[in-house]
């Protein structure tokens, strides 16, 4: 069971970067400037204006925003499955 929550936060994980960079790219694409020395600082920012652009233009949340968000639900719940279950069983 703890393989499997471990795989489970490994996978989110690897979908929170690729969403991550996604949404670098959407914004690369609308002129906005991209500091990559602070990306790991800068990535909630990134993501708000992602979700603001999105909004504006569509009238909706982008996709990338809603399957970055689940991912890290799940990429933080997954490991602290994980620890709990080594810790307890």
């Amino acid at each position: 069971m703890v393989y499997i929550a471990a795989i489970l936060a490994a996978c989110s994980f690897v979908v929170y970067l690729v969403c991550s960079i996604l949404m670098v790219n959407f914004l690369e694409k609308r002129n906005i400037k991209i500091n990559y020395w602070l990306i790991r600082v800068l990535i909630w920012k990134y993501t708000k204006q992602y979700r603001d652009i999105t909004l504006k233009e569509t009238g909706k949340i982008g996709t990338l925003y809603t399957i970055w968000s689940i991912s890290l639900f799940l990429m933080i719940a997954s490991a602290i499955g994980v620890i709990f279950m080594k810790v307890y069983f």
